[in-house]
Protein backbone atom coordinates (compact mmCIF):
# COMPACT_ATOMS: atom_id res chain seq x y z
CA UNK A 1 0.00 0.00 0.00
CA UNK A 2 3.10 2.29 0.43
CA UNK A 3 4.06 1.75 -2.72
CA UNK A 4 0.83 2.65 -4.38
CA UNK A 5 0.12 5.99 -1.62
CA UNK A 6 3.57 6.66 -3.46
CA UNK A 7 2.53 6.53 -6.70
CA UNK A 8 -0.57 8.33 -6.20
CA UNK A 9 1.28 11.10 -4.37
CA UNK A 10 3.56 11.90 -7.65
CA UNK A 11 0.63 12.19 -10.11
CA UNK A 12 -0.73 15.00 -7.68
CA UNK A 13 2.33 16.55 -7.50
CA UNK A 14 3.18 16.13 -11.33
CA UNK A 15 -0.45 17.78 -11.86
CA UNK A 16 0.13 20.33 -9.59
CA UNK A 17 2.61 21.29 -11.21
CA UNK A 18 0.91 21.23 -14.69
CA UNK A 19 -1.35 24.22 -12.90
CA UNK A 20 1.27 26.51 -12.06
CA UNK A 21 3.54 25.65 -14.86
CA UNK A 22 4.44 29.53 -16.43
CA UNK A 23 4.19 27.42 -20.11
CA UNK A 24 0.87 26.01 -19.25
CA UNK A 25 -0.25 29.47 -18.36
CA UNK A 26 1.00 31.28 -21.92
CA UNK A 27 -1.13 28.98 -23.99
CA UNK A 28 -4.26 29.00 -22.06
CA UNK A 29 -3.60 32.87 -22.05
CA UNK A 30 -3.09 32.43 -26.38
CA UNK A 31 -6.39 30.47 -26.55
CA UNK A 32 -8.71 33.16 -24.47
CA UNK A 33 -7.28 35.31 -26.82
CA UNK A 34 -8.29 33.40 -30.05
CA UNK A 35 -12.14 33.09 -28.43
CA UNK A 36 -12.68 36.76 -28.63
CA UNK A 37 -11.98 40.65 -30.18
CA UNK A 38 -10.29 42.72 -28.06
CA UNK A 39 -11.86 46.39 -26.96
CA UNK A 40 -9.58 48.15 -30.11
CA UNK A 41 -10.50 45.75 -32.75
CA UNK A 42 -14.52 46.83 -31.72
CA UNK A 43 -13.70 49.68 -31.68
CA UNK A 44 -11.80 50.36 -35.15
CA UNK A 45 -14.78 48.40 -36.68
CA UNK A 46 -17.78 51.10 -34.96
CA UNK A 47 -15.48 53.40 -37.05
CA UNK A 48 -15.29 52.05 -40.02
CA UNK A 49 -19.18 51.16 -39.75
CA UNK A 50 -20.03 55.02 -38.99
CA UNK A 51 -17.29 56.46 -42.13
CA UNK A 52 -19.61 54.45 -44.28
CA UNK A 53 -22.58 55.31 -43.09
CA UNK A 54 -21.47 58.66 -43.68
CA UNK A 55 -20.61 58.02 -46.92
CA UNK A 56 -23.07 56.45 -47.84
CA UNK A 57 -26.37 58.16 -46.46
CA UNK A 58 -26.43 61.36 -48.11
CA UNK A 59 -26.70 59.28 -51.58
CA UNK A 60 -29.79 57.28 -49.96
CA UNK A 61 -31.94 60.48 -49.32
CA UNK A 62 -31.20 61.59 -53.26
CA UNK A 63 -32.18 58.21 -54.74
CA UNK A 64 -35.69 58.14 -52.38
CA UNK A 65 -36.11 61.56 -53.83
CA UNK A 66 -35.50 60.40 -57.56
CA UNK A 67 -37.65 57.13 -56.86
CA UNK A 68 -40.63 59.10 -56.13
CA UNK A 69 -40.54 61.69 -59.39
CA UNK A 70 -40.45 58.99 -61.34
CA UNK A 71 -42.92 57.48 -59.62
CA UNK A 72 -45.51 59.92 -60.13
CA UNK A 73 -43.73 60.92 -63.67
CA UNK A 74 -45.23 57.04 -64.19
CA UNK A 75 -48.03 57.44 -62.80
CA UNK A 76 -49.01 61.06 -65.08
CA UNK A 77 -47.83 58.72 -68.46
CA UNK A 78 -50.29 55.82 -67.65
CA UNK A 79 -53.15 57.79 -66.43
CA UNK A 80 -52.75 59.75 -69.84
CA UNK A 81 -52.34 56.88 -72.19
CA UNK A 82 -54.99 55.49 -70.82
CA UNK A 83 -57.10 58.86 -71.34
CA UNK A 84 -55.91 58.78 -75.05
CA UNK A 85 -57.16 55.57 -75.25
CA UNK A 86 -60.83 55.75 -74.16
CA UNK A 87 -60.85 58.87 -75.82
CA UNK A 88 -60.17 56.82 -79.31
CA UNK A 89 -61.99 53.78 -78.35
CA UNK A 90 -65.47 55.82 -76.54
CA UNK A 91 -65.06 58.54 -79.11
CA UNK A 92 -65.54 60.85 -76.29
CA UNK A 93 -63.32 63.29 -75.24
CA UNK A 94 -61.19 63.26 -72.06
CA UNK A 95 -59.97 65.20 -69.53
CA UNK A 96 -56.85 64.72 -66.95
CA UNK A 97 -56.95 66.91 -64.23
CA UNK A 98 -54.25 67.94 -61.83
CA UNK A 99 -55.33 69.61 -58.40
CA UNK A 100 -52.39 69.54 -55.35
CA UNK A 101 -51.24 66.06 -54.82
CA UNK A 102 -54.28 64.31 -56.65
CA UNK A 103 -55.22 63.64 -60.26
CA UNK A 104 -58.61 63.27 -62.06
CA UNK A 105 -59.34 61.23 -64.87
CA UNK A 106 -62.90 62.36 -65.83
CA UNK A 107 -64.99 62.60 -69.53
CA UNK A 108 -65.00 65.95 -70.83
CA UNK A 109 -68.88 66.03 -71.33
CA UNK A 110 -71.25 65.41 -68.83
CA UNK A 111 -74.33 62.51 -69.92
CA UNK A 112 -77.47 63.58 -71.20
CA UNK A 113 -79.39 63.02 -67.75
CA UNK A 114 -76.62 65.86 -66.25
CA UNK A 115 -75.11 63.27 -64.60
CA UNK A 116 -71.15 62.15 -65.13
CA UNK A 117 -69.54 59.21 -64.06
CA UNK A 118 -67.52 59.08 -60.77
CA UNK A 119 -63.61 60.43 -62.37
CA UNK A 120 -61.32 57.83 -61.60
CA UNK A 121 -58.50 59.25 -59.13
CA UNK A 122 -55.04 58.67 -57.97
CA UNK A 123 -52.69 60.48 -55.73
CA UNK A 124 -49.42 61.25 -55.95
CA UNK A 125 -46.15 61.88 -53.06
CA UNK A 126 -46.76 65.33 -51.08
CA UNK A 127 -42.93 65.28 -51.71
CA UNK A 128 -43.63 66.38 -55.63
CA UNK A 129 -44.93 69.53 -57.12
CA UNK A 130 -46.93 68.82 -60.14
CA UNK A 131 -48.01 71.84 -62.23
CA UNK A 132 -49.06 72.21 -66.18
CA UNK A 133 -47.91 74.94 -68.75
CA UNK A 134 -49.96 75.94 -71.29
CA UNK A 135 -47.87 76.08 -74.56
CA UNK A 136 -47.96 79.71 -76.24
CA UNK A 137 -49.24 79.26 -80.22
CA UNK A 138 -46.74 78.85 -82.73
CA UNK A 139 -48.70 81.04 -85.59
CA UNK A 140 -46.98 83.87 -84.47
CA UNK A 141 -43.12 85.14 -84.74
CA UNK A 142 -43.11 86.79 -81.07
CA UNK A 143 -44.63 83.86 -79.63
CA UNK A 144 -42.13 81.77 -80.23
CA UNK A 145 -39.81 83.13 -78.25
CA UNK A 146 -41.89 83.62 -74.95
CA UNK A 147 -42.37 80.77 -72.58
CA UNK A 148 -44.80 78.71 -71.06
CA UNK A 149 -47.47 79.89 -69.28
CA UNK A 150 -49.05 78.69 -66.19
CA UNK A 151 -52.53 76.99 -67.17
CA UNK A 152 -55.27 78.13 -64.84
CA UNK A 153 -57.10 75.11 -64.94
CA UNK A 154 -54.45 72.45 -64.57
CA UNK A 155 -55.88 70.13 -67.15
CA UNK A 156 -54.89 68.37 -70.06
CA UNK A 157 -57.45 67.16 -72.62
CA UNK A 158 -57.20 64.35 -75.12
CA UNK A 159 -59.68 63.90 -78.05
CA UNK A 160 -61.71 61.50 -79.84
CA UNK A 161 -59.80 61.76 -83.47
CA UNK A 162 -56.19 60.07 -80.96
CA UNK A 163 -54.71 63.98 -80.89
CA UNK A 164 -54.44 66.36 -77.55
CA UNK A 165 -53.82 69.48 -76.43
CA UNK A 166 -50.12 71.11 -76.29
CA UNK A 167 -49.17 71.17 -72.98
CA UNK A 168 -45.91 70.91 -70.66
CA UNK A 169 -46.27 68.90 -67.25
CA UNK A 170 -43.55 69.60 -64.55
CA UNK A 171 -42.63 67.63 -61.79
CA UNK A 172 -40.16 68.85 -59.37
CA UNK A 173 -39.27 67.74 -55.99
CA UNK A 174 -38.33 69.35 -52.71
CA UNK A 175 -34.45 69.48 -53.78
CA UNK A 176 -35.25 71.55 -57.01
CA UNK A 177 -34.46 68.67 -59.34
CA UNK A 178 -37.46 68.04 -62.09
CA UNK A 179 -38.80 66.28 -65.07
CA UNK A 180 -40.65 67.85 -68.44
CA UNK A 181 -43.32 66.19 -69.89
CA UNK A 182 -44.04 67.72 -72.90
CA UNK A 183 -47.03 66.71 -75.33
CA UNK A 184 -46.63 66.33 -78.46
CA UNK A 185 -50.72 66.72 -79.69
CA UNK A 186 -49.99 64.76 -83.20
CA UNK A 187 -49.91 61.95 -81.24
CA UNK A 188 -51.17 62.43 -78.39
CA UNK A 189 -47.79 61.35 -76.76
CA UNK A 190 -45.03 62.95 -74.00
CA UNK A 191 -41.57 63.53 -74.52
CA UNK A 192 -39.34 63.35 -71.31
CA UNK A 193 -36.47 65.85 -70.19
CA UNK A 194 -35.04 66.47 -67.15
CA UNK A 195 -35.09 69.94 -65.69
CA UNK A 196 -32.30 71.88 -64.72
CA UNK A 197 -31.45 72.46 -61.26
CA UNK A 198 -32.18 75.71 -59.76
Amino acid sequence: MGRMAAKVRQQILRIGKMRTCPANFSKRRVLARKRGFTLVELLVVIVLIGIVTAVILPEMRGTQGDAQLRAATRKILNVCALASSRAVTLNQDQVVRIQGEEYFLESARKKKDGKSKEPERGKFSSKITVSILQIPQEDSKENEAQEPTSDSDNSLKFFSDGTAEAKIIELKDRDGFGLKLRMNPTIARFRVSEISRE
